[in-house]
């Protein structure tokens, strides 16, 4: 593998993580923009899945979601 390769693959790497970076954040904004669901406990466990599904199951976001649900 060539280094011109290696260094396409890095950034192919990274901006997958950005892609997913980015989904965490949408879903962050969309909790923020509607705090009466984390305060009336509205967040059921089937939507904290589809959540988690759309962060592409981001480890902070799994945990997160964990803390909401308890």
């Amino acid at each position: 593998m060539t280094q011109e390769q290696i260094l396409h693959d890095q950034f192919n790497a990274l901006e997958r993580e950005i892609q997913r970076l980015r989904q965490q954040q949408k879903a962050i904004v969309m909790l923020l923009k509607q705090p009466s669901l984390l305060e009336q406990n509205m967040v059921t466990k089937e939507r904290c899945v589809e959540i988690y599904k759309i962060t592409n199951h981001a480890p902070l976001w799994g945990r997160m979601l964990v803390s909401i649900l308890r």
